[in-house]
């Protein structure tokens, strides 16, 4: 059993201390908001007011959302590792700097993909502060609210994740990041979102940290527990993961409307659990309940050797646990993922 500390900016992360205590470990969760309620009602995980009292007791320290750099530096001047946050993270999610990565380190790669048609693809690997652990993944993220690809974009409604150990893309666009992650001693996750056409692959920006729901399906595909995962990289135990059964996997959020709090939405059973990566969510009466924070009730992940498979695992396990007629996620998550890919081989990139 190991302790871990979840530090997170407006409550993100919630979802990992949840996994992380039900894999039987001490789960802790600081947030620099207020959050209301978040996690109110459980003993584990639990919530703490100070991001750096009792540091020793940790085993792992995660920055579960973006935008902490300074409270992830504190930490590391007292002699605790961050895994996924810092200066560094903060600063490879802004144009100007990643902007002036890309240009000095990926040759082959044209910058500025904003405005740029094509395939839409993110490409992530995890580097443990020596080297990229294999294998890396890519994914499909589906951003507008409703089927269809219309409505409002969002973060994110759903996303198709799938690996690979190596290919044009990651020998593009993440390998030669490598002497730089060393330098600056970063460990956690990088991914650089693209678009791709037939001869030429443009960058529209990093993120180096957590990437909601891509994160929930990477890990439904690893052989390893949540917890150990994270602190292979964290420690450098592992240079290569191991991956279950299965091509690809999807992930599909579930939300609710704003101000929805006390209302119980879904009810999770035992064998669906290890698919159901719970967010915004409290205890009452001891019945998990909405805590009104984000809206974000949290996704359902699967995976199979078709994306077909996984959309029909995916789906059963949300009949079988949405009690609300509340919740609202849409029903076409993977839709011409097997087409996006097809034309990523045939060009080369794959």
């Amino acid at each position: 059993m190991a302790s871990i500390l979840i530090l997170s900016k407006d409550g993100e992360g919630a979802q990992l201390a949840l996994r992380l205590a039900n894999e039987g470990h001490i789960a802790k969760m600081w947030v620099e908001n207020s959050a209301n309620n978040l996690l109110e009602g459980f003993r584990n995980p639990s919530r703490v007011g100070n991001s750096k009292r009792m540091l020793d007791q940790y085993d792992l320290i995660v920055a579960g959302s973006a935008n902490l750099g300074q409270v992830c530096e504190d930490i590391t001047a007292e002699g605790k590792q961050v895994l996924g946050g810092g200066a560094f993270s903060d600063k490879m999610s802004t144009f100007e700097y990643g902007d002036k990565v890309t240009r000095a380190l990926l040759k082959d790669v044209k910058p500025n993909s904003s405005n740029t048609e094509g395939i839409r693809v993110s490409t992530e690997g995890w580097f443990n502060g020596k080297e990229w652990v294999r294998p890396f993944n890519h994914s499909v993220k589906q951003k507008r609210l409703m089927n269809g690809d219309i409505g409002p974009v969002v973060d994110c409604m759903g996303v198709t994740v799938w690996p690979s150990q190596s290919d044009k893309l990651t020998t593009l666009v993440l390998e030669p990041l490598a002497p730089l992650l060393e330098k600056v001693g970063y460990t956690g996750p990088v991914s650089a979102n693209c678009s791709v056409d037939e001869e030429s692959v443009y960058h529209g920006g990093w993120k180096a940290g957590l990437d909601y729901d891509a994160l929930q399906a990477w890990i439904e595909m690893l052989q390893p527990s949540l917890f150990d995962y994270l602190y292979n990289i964290a420690t450098q135990a592992k240079s290569e993961v191991s991956l279950k059964e299965g091509e690809q996997a999807i992930a599909v959020r579930l939300s609710v409307a704003p101000y929805c709090e006390d209302l119980k939405v879904v009810e999770v059973p035992k064998e669906a659990s290890g698919h159901v990566w719970l967010a915004d969510v409290t205890k009452k009466d001891d019945e998990e309940v909405l805590a009104g924070v984000s809206g974000v009730v949290g996704c359902i992940t699967a995976r199979g050797a078709t994306v077909r498979e996984c959309q029909r695992r995916a789906y059963r396990t949300i009949n079988n646990v949405v009690k609300s007629k509340e919740v609202q996620y849409r029903r076409d998550i993977g839709d011409g993922v097997e087409d996006i890919r097809g034309k990523l081989l045939e060009w080369g990139w794959l």
